[in-house]
């Protein structure tokens, strides 16, 4: 039997996870097996750390109930989290899971913004634990050298605070190294540990970039006093809760971040002391972490990986999509520049975007690009969510699409408008064999209103097969198209679904909700929207007629 730990490690191919993942693999005293979800396991991350040693169990700590995250952990010693900060909230069922299992020695929550909450369960639950605090990245602190004006770079020089508090950095390839330094050591368990390599001030940072770059990089600082910050981060904190996303919760935890480092001087080893953390350097004292300008002199060579998103081109969908003929720019729409992606959008004629509810509002600086490309004849904006009747919002979402629609008249640009209703592979009950306690099982049996009321919907495939006929038709230019495949009510869903499995489709009452109790949208009007009121949009139905049967696999 090996006398390794068995470490089941939750977030393995994150800018903080893979290294260390990584160093785990590579001390020689655990196995290591990776949580991902299905289709995961093709990202290059992945398949590198079970080239070197690592296995794999499929799963989704977000999805999966409380008995499914029980059998994940199965033989596990140690459980490692470490999934970003949009994700901090889908710790709480492995946890809960956690609490049942025979084998577990230690969990290790992830400690990035809300580990009070974090830390409260895990000692309701009587877990062993041991917390690792990090300070904060070496690789997101220096400044970018004079001639990038990217997003990322005009943000590494936001300077606060009197530039004198000094706050602990590290370096995220050396994250790894006490980790499993951390993991192996019997002295940690019920312990909080901080590791840090180097404590600076932002006047230390700015001196040290300038020394290694040979340029004058305070001149390009933007210097905002403490009440202009505490603004911004108010800012920032409403913008996520109003529509959640990856990258507004990036934003807001990086200005938090700065305000605890900079204003406080709270991100101290001092500091970390006096709440009873144990000092990784002073445990490990053969580990020597590269001080900030040892680091910089590495990063500012591009010796150190830019600290991005994982490289999307590699991805399944992405790799077929070039088989089959399509032509790959690589770009960011959230971070990279206006110029950069005017750049990207040389030789175009038609840009088409599609991305997810959460990211509409960063198609703003795309079309500002396409304003000052010749070559753009049409641009379609991403229209996720329903159509609605102008004057009633039903989400969020909706908002930003009539705000970015407002914003492409406003700078002139020649557009296509494309709503599709609803999918109908989202709108079927699951059927009655299906997890109970999954999220997605539970979603799907919601059921607003009478059942009564008539809605529009498409299948993903034919949302295709209509795109590519709207945007060569010149009669679609400068105007809404509006495309379904079918028009029914829940009744029929419910009624379709069961003619076609032959089962009963049994709703649970606690997910039978009233049109008065269905949110404040539907309270505020006490009314339903009917998508058949719309009259101007449904001038004539589309020849093509997607059938549910087809959903279903009848």
């Amino acid at each position: 039997m090996s006398s390794k730990s068995t470490v089941l490690v939750i977030g393995s191919s994150g800018n903080t996870g893979f290294p260390v993942t990584l160093a785990l693999l590579e001390s020689g005293h655990f196995n290591v097996i990776l949580l991902c979800r299905n289709g995961s396991q093709e990202k290059p991350r992945i398949k590198e750390l079970r080239q070197k040693g690592a296995e794999l169990r499929l799963g989704d700590i977000s999805e999966d109930s409380i008995e499914t995250l029980e059998k994940h952990l199965l033989g596990i010693d140690i459980l490692l989290i470490m999934v970003p900060s949009a994700l901090l909230e889908t710790q709480k069922n492995i946890l809960l899971a956690a609490a049942k299992s025979r084998d577990l020695k230690r969990v290790v929550p992830s400690e990035f913004a809300i580990q009070l909450e974090i830390r409260a369960l895990v000692k309701d639950l009587k877990l062993p634990y041991t917390y690792i605090n990090v300070g904060w990245w070496m690789d997101l602190i220096l400044p970018y050298p004079s001639s990038d004006e990217g997003v990322w770079a005009q943000r590494s020089r936001t300077f606060v605070g009197t530039g004198e508090i000094k706050t602990a950095i590290i370096s995220r390839t050396e994250i790894g190294l006490f980790v499993a330094r951390i993991l192996a050591d019997p002295r940690t368990i019920n312990s909080q540990v901080f590791c840090c390599g180097d404590e600076v001030s932002l006047n230390d940072i700015y001196d040290i970039g300038e020394k290694i770059l040979m340029e004058d990089l305070r001149s390009k600082r933007n210097i905002i006093s403490e009440e202009q910050f505490w603004d911004r981060l108010q800012e920032a904190q409403d913008n996520f809760h109003q529509s959640p996303s990856k990258h507004k919760a990036g934003i807001y935890i990086a200005l938090a971040a700065s305000y605890i480092m900079f204003v406080k001087g709270q991100n101290t080893l001092e500091m970390a002391k006096k709440l009873g953390y144990l000092d990784a350097k002073e445990l490990y004292p053969d580990l020597r972490p590269l001080n900030l300008e040892e680091f910089a002199k590495k990063f500012y060579n591009k010796e150190i990986p830019e600290l991005v998103y994982e490289e999307s081109q590699e991805k399944s969908r992405i790799t077929e999509l070039k088989s089959k003929g399509a032509i790959i720019r690589v770009g960011d729409l959230a971070h990279d520049s206006v110029e950069a992606l005017e750049k990207a959008l040389s030789g175009i004629d038609i840009l088409l975007s599609m991305v997810d509810g959460t990211a509409t509002n960063f198609q703003k600086k795309i079309f500002q690009a396409a304003l000052k490309n010749k070559d753009i004849k049409r641009v379609i904006p991403s229209e996720f969510g329903i159509f609605s009747p102008p004057g009633v919002t039903v989400t969020t979402m909706r908002d930003n699409q009539m705000e970015v629609r407002s914003y492409i008249q406003e700078i002139g640009l020649p557009y296509t408008y494309i709503s599709v209703g609803w999918w109908m592979d989202l709108i079927l009950p699951y059927p009655c064999s299906a997890d109970e306690n999954n999220m997605l099982t539970q979603r799907s049996r919601i059921t607003v209103g009478s059942g009564k009321l008539k809605t529009a919907v498409t299948s993903n495939g034919d949302i295709g097969k209509f795109i590519s006929r709207i945007i060569r038709d010149p009669r679609t230019l400068n105007t809404h198209v509006f495309c379904y495949g079918d028009e029914v009510t829940l009744e029929e869903v419910y009624n379709t679904a069961e003619k076609v499995s032959k089962k009963r489709t049994y709703v649970p009452k606690a997910f039978i909700y009233l049109t008065s109790n269905s949110g404040p949208d539907f309270k505020k009007r006490e009314k339903t929207i009917d998508i058949l009121q719309v009259e101007s949009l449904l001038a004539s139905k589309p020849a093509m007629n997607a059938s549910m049967r087809c959903i279903l696999g009848a």
